[in-house]
């Protein structure tokens, strides 16, 4: 029985870096499946040894070019054919990776799953609320920009972002309405403005993506106006819209050790601190008195 589906969005600069990723899942998880989302790159391309009998490859049907609304899409859609799968554990986990993220240690499911089976309102876990230097994880520029969405400033943005999409205006008021109405059901579920998981790496339960599907939230977001909004900042109001809220898991010994850019605190830290997933290594490190390619501490990091 399938007891974790990872899922990992591969695009052109991803190709040789992901084989840290799926290498590192191989090493310390079993019972569980690789969703590698190809955006513009073709299974040839990826790195030898990527590809076997625990990976799942998805093609995107059409290159987002970056497009961050496209991009959650792509997830979306690879969560949505995984949720059929018939051998399922009633407690599998879904764990969205990047491909500059690794598994440190052993265990990286079992924790997310005892803390899904205590937790029961928690429909994601990831690191949300506080950073890794133990400061208040500041999102206040996002929590302007979904405020000002839901008002008449937020109109003028989606009306601007029909450019190049071919959409009418028509369509456009019609997309800022569906978003209004999605932000307004995850507001009177409890969600804060701006509140959301960082995406190196975050754990859902299937249930959430279920719920999603079910209610019709995946074809009513209207994606394709959200060129800037990135996929985590989208999954931020959609796990309240499915009925279920946000946890950290950020302490020592916590499952999250991820950061947006190179890490202000020595990576092997993180792993001493206990951590089970770090993000990002592909800035391998530079500020700190021991310098690393972004090879070495995938490498440093991995090793038992």
């Amino acid at each position: 029985m399938l007891k974790e589906i990872f899922f990992v969005p591969v695009g052109p600069k991803d190709t040789k870096r992901v084989r840290w990723t799926v290498g590192s899942i191989r090493k310390f998880e079993t019972d569980y499946k690789v969703y590698l989302l190809l955006d513009g790159v073709n299974p040839d391309q990826l790195a030898d040894g990527v590809l076997g009998s625990d990976t799942v490859v998805i093609l995107n049907p059409a290159p987002t070019g970056g497009h961050l609304g496209l991009i959650w899409s792509m997830q979306m859609a690879g969560m949505v054919q995984a949720l059929h799968r018939a051998e399922m554990d009633p407690e599998c986990i879904f764990v969205k990776i990047d491909c500059d993220a690794v598994l440190m240690r052993p265990g990286f499911g079992r924790r997310a799953r005892d803390l899904f089976r205590t937790r029961p309102h928690a429909g994601l876990i990831g690191n949300c609320f506080t950073n890794i230097v133990g400061g208040r994880l500041s999102n206040r520029g996002w929590e302007d920009h979904f405020r000002r969405s839901c008002e008449l400033r937020g109109l003028i943005y989606f009306l601007r972002s029909r450019t190049g999409i071919g959409a009418s205006i028509r369509d456009s008021i019609g997309a800022w309405w569906s978003w209004r109405s999605l932000i307004r059901d995850a507001r009177q579920n409890g969600y804060t403005f701006g509140e959301f998981p960082l995406g190196g790496c975050y754990a859902l339960r299937p249930t959430v993506i279920g719920n999603l599907e079910k209610n019709g939230t995946i074809t009513k977001l209207p994606a394709r106006f959200i060129p800037k909004i990135a996929e985590d900042v989208l999954m931020g109001p959609l796990v309240y819209v499915a009925g279920f809220s946000e946890m950290d898991d950020t302490c020592d010994d916590g499952l999250f050790s991820v950061y947006t850019v190179e890490s202000p605190i020595d990576p092997l830290s993180m792993k001493s601190r206990g951590h089970y997933v770090f993000h990002p290594f592909k800035y391998g490190v530079t500020v700190l008195q021991t310098k690393m390619t972004e090879d070495e501490l995938a490498d440093a990091l991995t090793r038992s």
